[in-house]
């Protein structure tokens, strides 16, 4: 008979507090060492990589999704929001120009306008491959 884990409290928690303890202080902005170092994990040389250790773990994962959910929820944070927020900043005359730019840069990320274009194009470097056609093309673009 497989012996069963447990992962999750009833509530929703994780089953493994130090586990728990380390998403809480890690979805508030702790850093990876600080959310260790707060869930009473040592620190030394080997503490980054147990950090990510962890962070790769499936129930870690799915919990962080769920705080992060909660804390979206609970300070009604929605895309719109935060375009809403970023436009303010934009047009707000006092702001710094690093900042307006650096916010018009952001909503124009959020709203596609950065999406990577594909294009073939084909580079023949050598003209000795090229036809009359293509060459009298180049010299005709320039």
């Amino acid at each position: 008979m497989p012996k069963f884990k447990k992962v999750w409290n009833e509530d929703g928690s994780l089953w493994n507090h130090r586990h728990e303890l380390f998403c809480q202080n890690y979805i508030m902005g702790s850093t990876l060492k600080d959310s260790l170092l707060a869930a009473g994990y040592k620190a030394g040389t080997g503490s980054h990589a147990n950090g990510l250790k962890i962070m790769q773990m499936e129930a870690v994962k799915k919990r962080l999704d769920v705080l992060r959910t909660e804390q979206a929820d609970m300070y009604k944070i929605t895309k719109e929001r935060v375009i809403e927020e970023l436009g303010k900043i934009l047009l707000e005359p006092s702001s710094r120009n690093s900042d307006k730019i650096k916010a018009g840069d952001t909503i124009a990320k959020m709203m596609g306008y950065h999406a990577a274009k594909q294009a073939e194009v084909k580079v023949k470097t050598d003209l000795s491959e090229m036809s009359d056609d293509e060459l009298i093309a180049i010299m005709k673009s320039e």
